[in-house]
């Protein structure tokens, strides 16, 4: 389980968290079950409850498949992620997008806006548009890219965001 101790992520309150060392289970299992503990506290532990979710969807995204891997410790850096993660699945997973901006991609997720090669009735002005000098996501553009289904309430805890079109 998770005790306070060591990781803190600052979020208006601040939460510590102490991630387990060693398990029996598997490391795969192991980082799954201590990005859910951290995601957990915020969301609460109903949020992952349904594995046909947009949010088990992303948990497992940034758990198991996702290439850049975030070290466990650094939680503000998984919950960015996560959410960022959270709109695409949200979102139809990207199906029908006109451009799927980068999204789930090995970068760093401040670069999540397709520039290079972008779409030209998109422009350049899509995705993560903005992030400031500590890479928190400041701005958010995804209008007209055919988007379906909610953006979800988590993108409340991108605390610095202030635009989001």
């Amino acid at each position: 389980g998770v005790e306070k101790g060591d990781i803190t992520h600052h979020r208006g309150d601040s939460h510590s968290l102490k991630l387990p060392s060693t398990s029996s289970t598997p490391l795969s299992m192991d980082r799954f079950n201590s990005i859910m503990n951290i995601l957990q506290i915020m969301h609460g532990e109903e949020s992952f409850s349904n594995v046909y979710s947009a949010q088990y969807k992303a948990l497992d995204w940034i758990s198991n498949l996702d290439l850049a891997q975030i070290p466990i410790n650094d939680v503000e850096r998984i919950t960015q992620r996560y959410i960022l993660a959270l709109v695409y699945f949200s979102t139809n997973q990207g199906l029908g997008w006109d451009s799927k901006l980068d999204f789930l991609d090995p970068s760093h997720e401040c670069s999540w806006n397709g520039r290079g090669k972008e779409d030209a009735r998109l422009g350049p002005f899509h995705g993560v548009y903005e992030c400031d000098s500590n890479d928190q996501v400041k701005k958010l553009y995804l209008g007209n890219n055919n988007l379906r289904g909610n953006i979800p309430d988590e993108i409340g805890d991108l605390s610095l965001l202030d635009t989001l079109i």
